[in-house]
């Protein structure tokens, strides 16, 4: 693992490199350095990405090289293996799927505003749409997604706030901090369950179609309709009472990247997620308990803290001393907000640098950086419903896909959904700019 040498004083530290950005910005659609993003661009119209016309429907580029020796396909098939901006395309269908329709957003937003600015330069519309999509992410993650996941706790409304404007501020950190990189937000590993709804009825084991981007161009419509229509472990404004919590199931335990031909050789996420706290040398959970204002643990019988499984980590573990961070915050019990107040903490520390450090955050107030006004209102009216109703064939889905559907959150027609929403002829304008 690399590193980074800092000399503080006497004060010496190592911190890992990340490789892609930090920032919510969709480097994951575009890369995070000028040469990938020149190498995922279309050579004969540059303001798209490039793409894999697959029974004539926009799919990923085929990724070829040594790199994909992970990605499984089927014998004698014209199977293909995904090339994305961060390489993590094939992993499973739900990723494959999001790649897919953010390529496709970003190809149909360029294809408009070229229609709206024919003599704007080919990299004016890219970087205009790339702008547009890095706004949409963060609305999405930022509003939508931790508004399902948090309810309406007032002690984080301020940072996943769905009005107004916000300020960048120079003096914070936008880098991801390793403690909520390595362990805090690894916590949407116990939201997982075990199998991959597609469509109403058809249910696939998770362990059956790791590194097999096959299954999700062969299934994608039906793949968002099982996302956002079936199983889930969200109700209503609040998270299941299992949906945060110390189990986790078989496909990524015993069953993560288990090869079909060798049954019982999988890998174990959690065990990988303890060990790459361990080898980012993250202090143990007590530090952190310290580090978020809390008071000690008082032995491994505090339930208090560590829930009524807290006995457990005496099997485990010398002295409270020792326990790993990942384990006992998904321990933790549960307070107000998301999970323990360990996690809270970390959590809203980590959002909070990646949003107030970030100089292009969407809702910041420095309009040469952002949106106007206008621009703004359009962007916070778009939800990952339209978004996946403009780049399927699907009837209809919930309007609010990060929850599961109800007589509050009914099934729109996607004919409805598709009007209204982003408005591009605010932001064409842009596209001269650059």
């Amino acid at each position: 693992m690399h590193g980074v040498h800092s000399n503080n004083g006497s004060q010496q530290c190592w911190t890992q490199i990340n490789a892609i950005t930090s920032f919510i910005d969709g480097s994951h659609i575009y890369g995070s350095s000028k040469a990938r993003v020149s190498a995922l661009k279309d050579e004969g119209t540059p303001y798209l990405l490039k793409v894999k016309l697959i029974n004539n429907t926009e799919f990923p580029p085929e990724r070829t090289g040594p790199d994909v020796d992970s990605c499984i396909k089927r014998n004698g098939s014209d199977d293909i293996c995904f090339d994305t901006g961060d390489g993590r395309g094939n992993e499973n269908p739900s990723q494959a799927v999001l790649y897919t329709i953010f390529l496709r957003e970003h190809n149909r937003i360029a294809r408009q505003i070229k229609s709206l600015k024919p003599n704007a330069t080919d990299e004016g519309i890219f970087e205009t749409a790339r702008k547009i999509i890095g706004a949409l992410l963060q609305k999405i993650t930022y509003v939508d997604y931790f508004g399902a996941l948090l309810g309406r706790d007032i002690n984080t409304h301020y940072l996943f706030a769905h009005k107004g404007r916000t300020k960048f501020n120079p003096s914070v950190d936008p880098s991801a901090i390793i403690s909520f990189a390595t362990a805090a937000f690894r916590l949407r590993y116990t939201q997982i369950i075990d199998t991959v709804p597609v469509g109403d009825t058809l249910k696939v084991p998770l362990s059956e179609v790791y590194n097999r981007p096959a299954f999700a161009i062969d299934n994608l419509e039906d793949l968002v309709h099982g996302m956002t229509s079936g199983s889930s472990r969200l109700q209503g404004n609040q998270i299941r009472t299992n949906a945060l919590d110390r189990n986790f199931v078989q496909g990524v335990t015993n069953k993560y990247y288990e090869p079909l031909e060798r049954p019982g050789y999988g890998l174990d996420l959690v065990a990988l997620t303890i060990q790459r706290g361990r080898d980012h040398g993250l202090p143990s959970y007590t530090k952190f308990r310290e580090f978020c204002n809390l008071r000690p643990l008082t032995g491994f019988d505090d339930t208090d803290a560590l829930g009524p499984f807290a006995s457990n980590f005496a099997q485990v573990y010398n002295s409270v001393d020792d326990i790993d961070l990942f384990p006992a915050l998904m321990h933790e019990k549960l307070v107000t907000g998301l999970g323990g107040p360990t996690l809270n903490c970390l959590l809203v520390i980590g959002f909070y640098r990646l949003k107030f450090g970030d100089r292009f955050f969407f809702t910041h107030d420095q309009e040469q950086f952002g949106f106007n006004n206008a621009q703004l209102a359009s962007i916070r009216s778009t939800t990952l419903a339209r978004i996946f109703c403009h780049n399927t064939n699907i009837d209809s889905l919930p309007s609010a896909v990060f929850r599961l559907p109800s007589s509050k959150n009914r099934f729109v027609s996607c004919e409805t959904l598709r009007t209204g929403g982003l408005d591009l002829e605010l932001f064409a304008d842009l596209s001269t700019q650059v």
